[in-house]
């Protein structure tokens, strides 16, 4: 009986510690658990993932804004090829709000600007993207677009200069060069410009158009209606073409062939106040005296440039360069006269071009 109990009493005693034994290691592994998790957790503290580092992430914080900027830019260009031009605007500056070393992206702004007919914000921003980029040719020709389109070409002439200096082989150089040197009657230096342009782009439409143009600013009419004919019979002939090929042609008195080219595009109205226009041009190219200013208002809707404005017993390529250099009209259709002053660059825009930059056919 007593060996029995005893054997009953410790198998209890045995169970007891066994029970304490059973506790101590389940608290001691729930301790060492806790310690390799919390030095886990250290360890991972202190470890630096490569995409972790300070330096990358504001690098990663860099490109997602770069990215969103992208993204608006996209989005103003759009707008743009729409003719949404106030809202392509909006689109530019926030994008460069997010990322100001857009060069591309200041450009386009610069040219909306001056399709939209903002010569000063356009320029600043031209300064802003030759502010990131010194050597950029289109940042120097979209400054001398806004020079020209303010009537001050000598200033014109010399970011024209300077992107030649950087780019001796742009056609869209030498061409805006001879628009420059065409309002300042420098038509032999014009018309050198466009020949180096045509030598590198045979077929580019506004150099071939204003070498044409300064052609007739200079009397060679035969040549001139000779070179613009060529150009308005081709496929990518354009009423402006056609309408500065009339004003050769009314130059030269050839009125019955300006009318008939006339008619293509323009009312009754229009017409008779370009044919009157051309006949003031020949009173002044033959010497009769007429007044500069009977020459404009033959032709009230191209009125006349203060700037370019000289003595009233002007010459007829004066009259006309005065005439010239005016807005461009919103449809994209010439106004005549419509020898209007012009790069190389044609617009993006549907329902808008730029006599100084944008229109690809028109000097």
């Amino acid at each position: 009986m007593a060996s029995g109990s005893y054997s009953a009493t410790e198998r209890f005693v045995g169970d007891l510690r066994m029970l304490s034994l059973l506790r101590i290691l389940e608290r001691l592994s729930k301790s060492m658990l806790v310690g390799a998790t919390a030095l886990a957790l250290v360890s991972c503290a202190d470890m630096s993932l490569p995409g972790d580092q300070p330096g990358n992430q504001r690098s990663a914080a860099h490109a997602a804004a770069s990215e969103s900027a992208q993204s608006l830019a996209q989005l103003g260009d759009a707008a743009r090829r729409s003719g949404d031009l106030q809202g392509a605007v909006e689109l530019y500056r926030k994008s460069l709000a997010r990322d100001p070393r857009q060069v591309s992206v200041w450009l386009a702004l610069g040219d909306t600007l001056l399709v939209g007919r903002d010569p000063p914000e356009a320029a600043e921003a031209f300064n802003k993207a030759l502010g990131v980029s010194p050597q950029s040719v289109e940042a120097h020709l979209g400054l001398g677009r806004v020079f020209v389109a303010q009537r001050k070409p000598n200033q014109a002439l010399v970011e024209f200069n300077a992107a030649l200096a950087i780019d001796p082989k742009s056609p869209q150089a030498y061409n805006d060069a001879g628009v420059a040197l065409d309002m300042l009657e420098k038509h032999g230096d014009a018309q050198a410009s466009y020949s180096k342009g045509l030598a590198l782009a045979p077929d580019n439409i506004a150099l071939r158009n204003n070498y044409g143009l300064s052609l007739a600013l200079t009397g060679n009419y035969d040549k001139a209606v000779a070179e613009l004919s060529k150009l308005s019979l081709e496929p990518g002939s354009t009423p402006r073409i056609r309408q500065n090929l009339a004003l050769a042609l009314g130059l030269k008195g050839d009125d019955r062939a300006a009318e008939r080219l006339l008619r293509a595009d323009l009312d009754e109205q229009s017409i008779n106040e370009d044919l009157r226009y051309y006949a003031a041009l020949r009173q002044l190219n033959n010497g009769v005296g007429a007044p500069q200013a009977d020459a404009v208002n033959a032709s009230p809707r191209t009125p006349v440039s203060a700037e370019t404005t000289g003595s009233t017993q002007a010459t007829a390529s004066s009259a006309l360069l005065n005439s010239n250099t005016s807005s461009t009209s919103t449809d994209g259709a010439a106004r005549p006269p419509t020898s209007l002053l012009s790069s190389a660059k044609p617009a993006e825009t549907a329902s808008s071009t730029i006599s100084t930059h944008a229109s690809s056919e028109s000097h």
